[in-house]
């Protein structure tokens, strides 16, 4: 149950609850610029700009990464 719970239930539940309404015609609001510009920039742009923060963060010296936490798992967290 752990996947349908987390990735379907939950964002419903937090849209529902946000007061975000669709319209009728899902495929036409779906093909307006902004909401292409934010699913790009939410899957193009997040992933490596928290990545490259944390990056930056480690090797200026201002955080460390936690044991056991690879690179690769902070590209997983990002995303």
């Amino acid at each position: 149950m752990h996947w349908p719970v987390t990735f379907l239930i939950v964002p419903i539940f937090a849209l529902a609850n946000a007061g975000v309404t669709l319209p009728d015609n899902v495929t036409a609001f779906a093909r307006q610029p902004a909401v292409r510009a934010t699913t790009l920039g939410l899957g193009i742009g997040k992933p490596p700009g928290i990545t490259g923060a944390a990056c930056l963060a480690v090797r200026a010296g201002w955080a460390e990464r936690s044991e056991g936490a690879d690179w690769s798992r902070v590209c997983g967290v990002a995303a």
